[in-house]
């Protein structure tokens, strides 16, 4: 988990949190760690500033403490089996290469998903998180929402189409009806 002031472990058994890394001051806040495989380094968005594309993916070792940029300009990075970080820009998904011994990309970017739905320059800062709606599955299987970014809301309720933002709430969930099915929709 991530905190203000680092990333720490949370122990299985319970007990103390273990603090893994530290923030540099004044490097911005440590979101979205992940413990690469081998248990020795960590993989971690810096974001310092509004624009979730333009944060820092960053390594770290835990055995030493030096940590790298590896990717100038993404968000929501999550190392996949194929051996490749995967993270979000601009309302895309990206993929670059990375070697896990080593602990550094090989390779350039290039685009996996051109429509990835992705909370980056909302109307609401609350949803401005840098989340890229998207998993990967242990043998390499993609799902993902598209939708590009969440600037581009529209919502659809039967017979009206609003290209304004929804009201300021949290929306975690769509229904899908058949028409004439939805308690909204009269005949």
């Amino acid at each position: 988990m991530s905190g203000e002031d680092g990333i720490y472990e949370v122990p299985a058994n319970g007990g103390n949190l273990i603090r893994l890394t530290t923030v540099e001051s004044p490097g911005g806040l440590m979101i979205y760690p992940e413990l690469l495989p081998g248990g020795r380094a960590v993989l971690y968005n810096v974001s310092a500033g509004r624009i979730p594309s333009e944060w820092d993916i960053v390594v770290e070792s835990l055995d030493t403490g030096e940590r790298h940029v590896e990717v100038e300009g993404g968000s929501d990075p999550r190392y996949v089996a194929s051996g490749h970080v995967v993270f979000a820009r601009s309302g895309a998904l990206m993929a670059v290469p990375f070697d896990v011994t080593r602990l550094e990309v090989t390779g350039a970017p290039v685009v996996v998903v051109e429509d990835l739905m992705h909370a980056e320059r909302a109307v609401s800062t609350g949803l401005v998180s840098g989340a890229g709606q998207f998993s990967v599955s242990h043998s390499g299987s993609l799902a993902y929402v598209s939708g590009g970014l969440y600037r581009s809301w529209r919502t659809r309720w039967p017979g009206l189409i609003a290209t304004e933002p929804p009201s300021p709430c949290h929306y975690r969930q769509a229904d899908t009806f058949t028409r004439g099915s939805h308690p909204m929709e009269q005949g």
